[in-house]
């Protein structure tokens, strides 16, 4: 498997499919995702992740790291409290930061995020703002792409072991 292979201009398919649990465990199936995975983790990047790296990049001089991409099954098994119909083992869910300056800027991430999928044509499935202080300072963003249906263009939170709705944007 060639993991240099580009699935957009800017995001690699050894990018999405690093993970230090499989690298910890051994877990060889990891780097190993079949086509509909691969074309999966295309669709994400080419529809949220370009779009947003291209715009927190000209706006902000700052980048988006992938903490999370596709995870296989046994990696996913592996992970506190992942939902066990994780869209990351489809390829269709990504964990996110931003990094400025050398600094985690979530604040910024969530800004860029409303500029760009607030009433644009940039289609998402779901958006999670991920703990942290504040739904406006996450300390990691989930966003999804449905590779095989519509968009339901959510916006959810966690309180109380469970996701809520939450319209930031």
């Amino acid at each position: 498997m060639d993991l240099t292979q580009k699935l957009t201009a800017n995001f690699t398919l050894g990018e999405m499919l690093r993970s230090a649990t499989a690298d910890k465990h051994g877990i060889k199936e990891q780097y190993t995702p079949d086509e509909t995975i691969i074309n999966a983790l295309k669709l994400l990047c080419q529809n949220t992740l370009q779009p947003l790296r291209n715009y927190v990049n000209e706006h902000y001089q700052a980048v988006i790291k992938v903490n999370s991409g596709y995870r296989c099954k046994k990696v996913n098994g592996l992970q506190p409290q992942a939902s066990k119909t994780s869209q990351h083992m489809q390829g269709e869910a990504a964990d996110i930061i931003l990094i400025k300056d050398g600094e985690v800027r979530n604040d910024l991430l969530v800004d860029a995020m409303m500029d760009v999928f607030a009433g644009s044509a940039h289609p998402y499935d779901q958006i999670i703002w991920e703990h942290g202080a504040s739904a406006q300072n996450p300390a990691w963003v989930h966003i999804s792409y449905n590779s095989n249906g519509p968009q339901r263009r959510q916006q959810l939170r966690p309180k109380g072991g469970r996701y809520i709705p939450y319209n930031l944007f």
